[in-house]
């Protein structure tokens, strides 16, 4: 993103956000995120135990809002997100001004120290992050954890993997899923990635179910239909 498009989005959360709590709760975090901002090291404790002290409901969205989320990170979408991980999403922006280094550091320790619900708002927050390039590693450690609502995160409404994994890291995401019976819809660009060696990795998947008298999805199948189109491979 550039800072045009880094500023709009900042914007746009704290309009969430500002909708999204009570004006207490709002006070309070408002306060938290201009502590960070003069003291990264402010982040570690509040990145915690804010969901002791915010209420957790489901975030909503004016219409509005989501068409402008799409304008300025299409394919990211707050569609299951809690205010927990909303406010958890806002401190992290609130680090953007760090120099890199000092950026890396703080984001590692959140990753290395985080429990369930800080891994999720970790890793739906990737496309949001600076120096993207940076977390592709540990987008693929999460893809290769064998957590659910970590898959989630990073599959769903999430067009980080889409734009900066590699053909191997994307085709174990979607492998994953496949394995995993995930929403394949929520995948962001699912369709517009699929590539030769995917394609013949699903071949197998296929064959092997039906060799062992197991259905495939209609998902799946979906996805091997439109890839016969354009790759010449024969599903028969």
């Amino acid at each position: 993103m550039n800072e045009e498009t880094k500023s709009q989005l900042n914007g746009l959360a704290y309009r969430i956000g500002q909708l999204n709590f009570e004006i207490n709760d709002w006070k309070w975090l408002e306060e938290q995120l201009g502590k960070v901002k003069m003291s990264s090291d402010h982040i570690y404790g509040t990145f915690s135990s804010l969901s002791r002290i915010l209420p957790k409901k489901a975030v909503e969205l004016l219409d509005a809002d989501r068409e402008a989320l799409q304008l300025i990170a299409p394919g990211f979408q707050m569609r299951a997100w809690d205010t927990h991980r909303l406010a958890r999403m806002l401190l992290l922006l609130n680090l953007r001004d760090l120099m890199e280094a000092d950026y890396v550091q703080v984001l590692n320790h959140l990753f290395d120290y985080a429990d369930i619900s800080e891994m999720v708002a970790l890793y739906s927050s990737l496309i949001v992050l600076e120096y993207p390039d940076h977390w592709k590693s540990v987008c693929v450690e999460g893809i290769r954890m064998n957590i659910g609502l970590v898959h989630e995160a990073i599959m769903y409404d999430n067009p980080y993997p889409f734009f900066y994994l590699d053909n191997a890291a994307w085709n174990q995401l979607i492998l994953k899923a496949i394995f995993n019976d995930m929403q394949l819809a929520y995948i962001v660009g699912i369709y517009a990635r699929m590539n030769e060696p995917l394609i013949s990795a699903l071949l197998d998947y296929v064959a092997e179910r039906e060799a062992a008298g197991r259905t495939v999805s209609l998902p799946v199948r979906e996805l091997l239909s439109l890839s016969e189109k354009n790759y010449s491979f024969n599903m028969n």
